[in-house]
């Protein structure tokens, strides 16, 4: 019986005799610069001694390969990778290799999945994901799941999930009408708030009626912990107007830093266990709501506008503006350096796992090796490729025991 790579290898040879499919390909720029190609032009492809192209060159400029010569000669397997990556919404700088994805198995599957979807990303996608094999990773399934999240959320009609696996997590955001209550706070009370001089705010605190809700996300949404924490050291949910599970989504979603850690201490005592029993409707714990990756943020499906401007950052829970003004107030290079690795192990040792899957079966482990493996882990949990990964029990205080 032959096993995945001998069948691989055999269907993949296969696939170069379908002239017409191999030729459709490879025309594509993208699969060019995926396989070094250069670029096809007049039946031919064409690569430029000085990586310029230009279609009044001397032929002399390039080196010029046939089809015959080009179908030949071209690796199937970094094909085949180069189609994945095509097929998805994010990829990598640098085609990588296949068995950084996964095994010789699980190329097999895909290649058959390709194929009865006739290599259509929707129909492709959704068949990955309601597939139970255990030959496809996790970080696949990852893939499949960004898709979705950033190409189409609505366009999954699989028979697996329901359409609302694909939607943004439940992010705490302050609407409109709480917005213009801001307006009505007293007038040297938030100049002081910005100015940072609380015993002013506290002053005109205690001289109007303001509901201290309307202080507490003023608060948050202006950056401004050390009120917060004042708040918290002296008023319950009840008076505060916002439940402690509210303020604990906004603190790891949006504050950075050690106030961010101060904050999530002090609910932490205030509600024991409020970290590790966080779960929202589909599955997702509290390490989810620190990733910084817009498919997980915001309501549409896609960061920018149809003019191609970006949308409102408040649409994203804030977290960009959270940045940058960690930035105004710590400068670039130290806010460049602040990632998220300090708060991620703060929620780790409270109890929070990296490797509790969601309702799709991912967990926040498989979103964060997504990210490494197509070289943005930055933008998708706000770590360094360098970092350590969930695998490292030492670093990031996990029990190994508990973890088996």
């Amino acid at each position: 019986m032959k096993d995945a790579t001998q069948i691989l290898d055999a269907e993949l040879t296969t696939l170069r005799g379908d002239q017409a499919f191999m030729t459709k390909q490879l025309q594509r720029q993208v699969i060019c610069d995926m396989l070094g190609l250069g670029t096809y032009r007049d039946h031919e492809w064409r690569v430029y001694k000085d990586e310029k192209k230009s279609s009044w060159r001397s032929r002399g400029d390039y080196i010029a390969r046939s089809r015959d010569e080009v179908l030949s000669t071209v690796d199937m397997r970094r094909l085949l990778l180069a189609l994945f990556w095509t097929l998805q919404s994010r990829r990598p700088k640098d085609l990588g290799t296949l068995v950084a994805i996964g095994d010789d198995a699980f190329w097999l599957e895909f290649l058959h999945l390709a194929q009865a979807a006739k290599w259509r990303p929707p129909l492709l996608w959704q068949r990955v994901l309601d597939s139970t094999s255990p030959h496809i990773p996790a970080q696949v399934r990852v893939a499949a799941w960004m898709y979705y999240l950033t190409m189409a959320p609505k366009s999954y009609k699989g028979s697996r999930f329901p359409q609302a696996a694909f939607e943004r997590l439940d992010h705490v955001q302050f609407d409109a009408t709480q917005k213009t209550r801001w307006d009505n706070l007293v007038g040297f009370g938030l100049e002081a708030l910005y100015k940072k001089q609380f015993n002013k705010v506290m002053l005109a605190m205690d001289m109007t009626a303001t509901e201290l809700k309307d202080w507490l996300t003023c608060a948050l949404d202006r950056q401004r912990p050390e009120l917060v924490a004042y708040l918290l050291e002296n008023h319950g949910e009840a008076d505060l107007g916002m439940s402690y599970r509210d303020i604990l989504l906004y603190v790891v979603a949006n504050i950075h830093g050690e106030v961010a850690l101060q904050l999530i201490r002090r609910l932490e005592e205030l509600s024991p266990g409020i970290c590790v029993g966080y779960r929202d409707r589909r599955g997702h714990n509290l390490l989810w709501y620190a990733a910084s990756c817009w498919q997980l943020r915001s309501t549409f499906a896609h960061p920018y506008t149809e003019c191609g401007q970006p949308r409102d950052q408040s649409m994203l829970g804030r977290a960009k503006k959270s940045w940058d003004a960690y930035a105004e107030e710590h400068g670039k290079i130290a806010a460049s350096n602040a990632d998220n690795s300090k708060l991620l192990a703060m929620l780790i040792r409270y109890g929070v796992s990296p490797f509790e899957a969601n309702e799709i079966g991912v967990t926040f482990r498989d979103l964060d090796d997504f990210g490494r493996l197509i070289g943005q882990r930055w933008a998708f949990t706000r770590l360094r490729q360098d970092t350590p990964g969930f695998d490292d029990a030492a670093y990031w205080g996990l029990d190994p025991q508990k973890e088996q």
